[in-house]
């Protein structure tokens, strides 16, 4: 009988059709059991990333008071960091959020005060107002701002009092960016005034740079396993020793070092045999045991672009033309500067803007001269 069967089905195509059709069916509901199931899992680890965000933001909210708006303010912050390179700055490192909580409660223990009053803009002869820029090392600024000003001057004046003054854009591009904070609302990177901003009111700059934590690298040393030394040199000159587990990846040296010493991502970079080493880089790092990663620094130049940058067209004897990026509120002495010993190497005898004539003992700003966009002036050198 059971021959019969295979003979019958064997000799008959809709039977074998059909049978293929009910196994091909079985298959295919397992595999959607299965997807159903993965999917199932995914959801619920995605849940628990969420009911555990959403837990640590409710003690949070309960711990420090917070209200809605500033709960929001840090949900800005984090994506101001990720949107600049870092993902460090996250629930996921409780350690750098309690950081930046305890920068916009501005904690009175940790804060750096300062009894001198700055005035960078000394040049600008007008009304001016004190305020209070405080960075990531909560070290307090007391600079004077003239009135007249706008969110967009403001920025610029701002980089000079990051953690790390003077970034080399030269080196890694533009300035690291930065956020300015106002009484728990970011300031807009724009071109509005400055007159919400009352004298001696707090500005709490924010730069995608982590707060200093040894917590993760303290988690790499319970990996068992035989563990080994890297040597880290700064191009400050500092050295430091480290030591990793032999199945380190690259990357994780890298978060390592970030978060020990709060560095900004945007500032620095690791070299190894010349070679510069990425911040995902998924290999494996036992190859730099016993051995030295770079650490390169930017170095310091000469002025900060201050105010809105335009470009300047420096025509030469009228013959010859160069150009430069400089700032409005930059005083004209850096203008003087640039076409003495960056455009030509002879003696500058006479620099002219328009119907006048640039003394080298002038120190007004561009914008005092009424320039607030792009423009030509006239070098003359000796011959």
């Amino acid at each position: 009988m059971l021959n019969q069967m295979n003979y019958n089905n064997q000799g008959n195509p809709m039977l074998n059709q059909m049978g293929n059709y009910n196994q091909n069916n079985q298959m295919f509901n397992i595999m959607n059991q299965m997807m159903a199931q993965m999917m199932m899992i995914q959801n619920m680890n995605l849940m628990n990333e969420i009911n555990q965000e959403k837990r640590f933001k409710e003690i949070i909210q309960n711990l420090y008071n917070f209200n809605i708006n500033q709960m929001e303010l840090i949900d800005s912050i984090i994506q101001f960091y990720k949107e600049n390179g870092n993902d460090y700055m996250d629930f996921d490192y409780p350690n750098q959020i309690k950081n930046i909580i305890g920068l916009l409660s501005l904690n009175s223990n940790k804060l750096d005060k300062s009894n001198n009053i700055e005035d960078p803009l000394n040049y600008i002869k007008e009304q001016k107002k004190i305020i209070r820029f405080i960075n990531l090392f909560y070290k307090e600024y007391k600079v004077k701002i003239p009135l007249s000003i706008t969110k967009y001057d403001l920025y610029s004046i701002a980089q000079n009092y990051k953690c790390c003054k003077n970034n080399n854009s030269h080196l890694f591009g533009n300035h690291s960016n930065i956020l300015l904070i106002h009484n728990n609302i970011i300031l807009n990177r724009d071109e509005t005034s400055i007159e919400c901003i009352n004298n001696n009111d707090i500005i709490i700059i924010i730069e995608p740079r982590n707060f200093p934590d040894d917590s993760y690298y303290k988690s790499l040393q319970k990996r068992t396993g035989e563990k080994r030394y890297i040597n880290f040199q700064f191009s400050s000159g500092r050295q430091i020793n480290r030591v990793f587990p032999n199945d380190i990846k690259i990357y994780e040296i890298y978060k390592s070092i970030n978060l020990e010493f709060g560095l900004d991502i945007n500032t620095y970079r690791f070299l190894f045999n010349g070679r510069k080493l990425e911040i995902n880089d998924q290999r494996d790092g036992s190859s730099i045991f016993d051995k030295a990663i770079i650490i390169l620094e930017n170095d310091p130049f000469y002025y900060n672009r201050l105010g809105k940058t335009v470009l300047v067209t420096i025509k030469i004897n009228k013959q010859f033309e160069s150009s430069i990026k400089i700032g409005i509120l930059n005083s004209v002495k850096n203008l003087i500067i640039e076409a003495q010993n960056n455009i030509n190497p002879r003696k500058l005898k006479k620099l002219k803007i328009g119907n006048r004539i640039i003394e080298k003992d002038d120190t007004m700003s561009l914008f005092s001269l009424g320039i607030k966009n792009d423009f030509t002036c006239f070098a003359e050198y000796d011959d």
